[in-house]
């Protein structure tokens, strides 16, 4: 799947509603990405990586919260991978998957070898280590 930009908001929904199918509850939309987006941008600024070195990075989520206990039956949830291009993000692959009650949706922000070593650097600057 070629990564569709988030700003595609068409295109992002007829791509999510051909892997979600007639699920809804759990599953993603559009809104979903970029609020998804919007919340590793967050910490990638955090981090300290200017907009210039955040490319490259990729953000693996879950839809949806954390699932009520009560559920007696899997749930229909959508696993999306973002990725950060130089002009914003985008939808690099989403999957249909089926949790069960009480679980926990994943959410993992990778980065690149050098955005890490960034991210080290300025810990490091912010930081100091105690003598024990």
């Amino acid at each position: 799947m070629k990564p569709i930009p988030l700003s595609n908001t068409e295109a992002v929904e007829a791509a999510l509603a051909a892997i979600n199918g007639r699920a809804s509850s759990h599953t993603a939309t559009a809104g979903t990405l970029v609020r998804l987006a919007e919340r590793a941008e967050h910490e990638l600024g955090e981090l300290l990586l200017l907009k210039g070195e955040r490319a490259g990075a990729q953000l693996i989520a879950d839809s949806g919260l954390r699932l009520p206990t009560a559920y007696k039956y899997q749930v229909a949830r959508t696993r999306v991978t973002l990725v950060r291009l130089r002009t914003g993000w985008a939808l690099a692959c989403a999957i249909r998957t089926s949790d069960w009650g009480s679980a926990h949706p994943e959410w993992s922000l990778g980065l690149r070898p050098h955005q890490a070593e960034i991210a080290r650097t300025q810990f490091a600057r912010r930081f100091a280590v105690l003598p024990a």
